[in-house]
């Protein structure tokens, strides 16, 4: 699984301990989700065709990943699923915190 190899580039190149792995994981899986958000706000919102997407690909995006990800954005499978996590926000009363 990827955090795996994220971790163990990380044991590699520096001196963080085990102790460390929990709080460190986390980080990056903040910077990752806003990494994501960045790219789609960026590079796929302001946009209404997949040609114009692909055409302003974000610099940190490798072209065929962008190519993926404007793919499955614009797929009807995608779009149900925003619309139904949507609606299911709607309706939370207490915001999740808890990570």
């Amino acid at each position: 699984m990827y955090k795996d190899i994220i971790w163990a580039h990380i044991k590699e190149n520096t001196d963080a301990t085990d102790d460390m792995k929990r709080i460190l994981m986390m980080s990056f899986g903040s910077k990752w989700k806003e990494s994501k958000h960045e790219a789609k706000t960026i590079g796929y919102d302001p946009y209404n065709t997949d040609i114009e997407c692909l055409a302003h690909c974000p610099d940190r995006v490798e072209e065929d990943q962008w190519r993926s990800l404007v793919h499955y954005w614009s797929s009807k499978e995608a779009n149900e699923k925003s619309e139904r996590n949507k609606e299911s926000r709607k309706k939370l009363t207490m915001p999740h915190t808890s990570g």
